[in-house]
């Protein structure tokens, strides 16, 4: 089942397509199937659900001087303070403003480990990848290597989430232009959390506290604002 996000029930009377589809194998014993997609927004996201509901792995890989495992992951944009770089983390030159172009990231990006904090490029990039791990959540790779700990839901549904930063044709220059042309607007920041990293976007929720909501409304009374209808009172 490919791209399930994308499966449209809005203009049929049937049941949701993806259940359909599951149900159309449940008859053979030895069945396996497959979904796979880009999800779109949190909380509708039908590869979201499938994730968090299966074994949750996420893809760890070594660290080429110290060996731990770990997650890669970007830094966090805030519009206010600018970039943000976890210790696990990819990183990139910014400016004395905290804000980095889309060629400056591009040119200096390279990864950060979150034990030694030793920096490395795409030369080791590509020989860590291979030596990774997907590990269910709840589990953690020792020193040995060996993966350690006990899945937090251990059912029979296998679930992975990976990320345009494992893939091969991709560089960690490409993941950081990316990641600051993400910056740009909210749907430019969509498209990279759902095609690039893999993960659902979450919408902006305005919420005003009442003294916010009075204060724009300005200098309105209880008596201009007042309609009482009928003109007479009769009701």
């Amino acid at each position: 089942a490919g791209e399930i996000d994308k499966w449209d029930k809005s203009e049929s009377d049937e049941a949701d397509p993806l259940d359909l589809f599951l149900e159309r194998g449940r008859e053979v014993p030895d069945r396996k199937t497959i979904c796979e997609g880009t999800p779109t927004l949190r909380g509708k996201s039908r590869v979201e659900r499938g994730v968090e509901r299966g074994t949750n792995c996420r893809f760890h890989v070594p660290c080429p001087k110290c060996g731990e495992h770990q997650e890669l992951s970007d830094p966090m944009w805030d519009e206010r303070k600018g970039w943000e770089f976890p210790p696990s983390s990819l990183i990139f030159d910014v400016d004395a403003k905290n804000l980095a172009t889309a060629d400056q990231a591009f040119d200096t990006a390279r990864y950060r480990c979150g034990f030694c904090s030793h920096e490395f490029s795409d030369v080791h990039r590509k020989p860590a990848i291979r030596r990774g791990v997907g590990l269910p959540a709840g589990c953690a790779v020792d020193k040995r290597g060996k993966v350690v700990g006990t899945p937090l839901n251990d059912g029979p549904e296998a679930s992975f989430q990976l990320g345009r930063i494992y893939a091969p044709t991709f560089t960690f220059g490409d993941i950081a232009r990316g990641l600051v042309d993400s910056t740009r607007d909210e749907a430019a920041r969509q498209n990279y959390l759902n095609s690039w990293r893999g993960v659902t976007f979450q919408r902006k929720r305005i919420q005003d506290e009442w003294d916010e909501v009075a204060e724009r409304l300005g200098d309105l009374t209880l008596e201009s604002s007042l309609v009482i209808w009928p003109p007479d009172g009769a009701l």
